[in-house]
């Protein structure tokens, strides 16, 4: 999936969704070297997103860690101790993440459902446009970052374009191509090429976020390991809860392996 070749191609699929034949040959002669400085940009991307996701805890955060710890360890026994969205409730964790993010939370449901919030819309967009080198319109970004939450979304289960073409293709034309050449004026743009491509690079955001909370699951174990994550990352943490119907179904998802669909191709030839 990170093979330039394979970018090259999805480029290509993507060309042909929007432009079609006619428009092919002039696109592909600068295609290549373009592709090569998007995945260059995507790299560092990549790097940097890991460098987060991966951050130890600092000294006001592993404070913070130990209060919630504490917290549940003086009612061990209470359903309580197993209730993320309580535990994170808790006003030394509200406290935490409105003075991070200048917001006015009560609890952390209310949190939870803001997202994603003007904060983690205003991150993501300046992520995504080191990679694309572009100037877009303000209703162009809107329905580009609309999309990235959409493939997170989808993507939780380990779906993505390699073992579910048709329904990522078909995503890609629902929720990108097709609003985006609506608010094109000459219908075809190099830039929603683009952005389809950049777009298909960012689905294993969710994977590498899962991997980075099952190891400190792994570190410190489940309770500490989870608590850790909700402090270090917060808001990515919030995102994927927001994916979730509730604590329990989100608490198993980052426990287990990052689930992979079955090829389409695999299935009906059974």
């Amino acid at each position: 999936m990170k093979k330039p070749i394979f970018f090259l191609l999805l480029g290509l699929g993507v060309l042909l969704l929007v432009g079609g034949i006619v428009v092919i040959v002039p696109f592909i002669k600068n295609m290549y070297t373009e592709m090569g400085e998007i995945i260059d940009k995507q790299a560092e991307y990549r790097r940097e997103l890991r460098q987060y996701a991966y951050q130890p805890l600092t000294v006001e955060q592993d404070t913070l860690h130990s209060q919630l710890l504490n917290t549940i360890g003086e009612n061990p026994s209470t359903q309580e101790s197993d209730n993320l969205d309580v535990i994170l409730s808790k006003e030394e964790y509200i406290t935490y993440i409105n003075k991070r993010f200048n917001s006015n939370h009560t609890d952390y449901l209310s949190y939870i459902h803001s997202m994603p919030d003007t904060n983690h819309r205003r991150i993501l967009l300046e992520r995504l446009l080191k990679v694309l080198d572009t100037e877009i319109s303000d209703d162009e970004r809107n329905i580009w970052v609309d999309f990235y939450y959409t493939m997170r979304d989808w993507s939780k289960a380990g779906k993505n374009q390699l073992n579910n073409r048709k329904e990522f293709q078909d995503l890609l034309t629902k929720e990108l191509v097709d609003p985006l050449m609506k608010q094109t004026k000459t219908g075809f743009s190099v830039k929603t090429v683009q952005m389809g491509m950049i777009s298909a690079m960012m689905i294993d955001d969710t994977e590498l976020f899962h991997n980075a909370w099952q190891s400190r699951i792994r570190t410190y174990g489940e309770q500490e390991g989870i608590l850790y994550s909700a402090i270090a990352t917060p808001d990515e943490f919030a995102l994927m809860r927001s994916f979730f119907e509730d604590d329990v179904s989100f608490r198993r998802w980052i426990v287990e392996p990052f689930e992979i669909i079955e090829p389409e191709e695999s299935q009906e030839e059974k």
